[in-house]
């Protein structure tokens, strides 16, 4: 028998795995936490105590604005359908009660509100067609940033109707 060869049998390595890992394993299903003494727990009543949460991997998590951005002053100018666009409406108005606002604006011809498909519930805006620009852009100065329903009104020109492609 050669001098560099043992008669001690082998340890097989399953995959990245090496023997005795698991003494320094500590997560998993196998891994008990050390009771906190007394002199932490009562750091961790005054909120001194270390953070019980794992530490985000991602990095420190970005602070979303909370900051409310100016309202644009509406130029019914920009205005060049009579098709308004109206946002910000309660999910309970009804097509009769948004055509009665602006009916006291001027002619109204359609009013749509826009619906969940799923859920038939109102998406919180609608479009309203007026009969004439001239009234499209009155309605703008009159009713945008008005209350209704709890709300305060969103409404400005409506972007022209794209041609559905099918």
């Amino acid at each position: 028998m050669p001098d560099n060869q043992s008669t001690a049998p082998r340890k097989q390595h399953q995959g990245n795995r090496k023997p005795n890992n698991r003494r320094n394993y500590r997560g998993g299903r196998g891994a008990k936490k050390k009771p906190l003494t007394l002199w932490q727990k009562f750091l961790k009543l005054l909120g001194f105590g270390k953070s019980t949460k794992k530490p985000n991997k991602k990095g420190p998590a970005k602070k979303k604005n909370t900051a409310k951005r100016p309202v644009q002053p509406r130029n019914p100018e920009e205005v060049a359908t009579s098709r308004l666009y109206v946002g910000n409406l309660s999910y309970e108005v009804t097509e009769f009660e948004l055509e009665d606002l602006f009916k006291g604006i001027g002619n109204v011809k359609e009013v749509e509100i826009i619906y969940n498909r799923h859920t038939h519930r109102s998406k919180g805006y609608a479009f309203v067609d007026m009969g004439t620009i001239e009234e499209a852009k009155r309605s703008i100065e009159v009713l945008h940033d008005q209350p209704f329903m709890g709300r305060q009104l969103n409404i400005s020109g409506a972007k022209a109707r794209q041609p559905k492609e099918d």
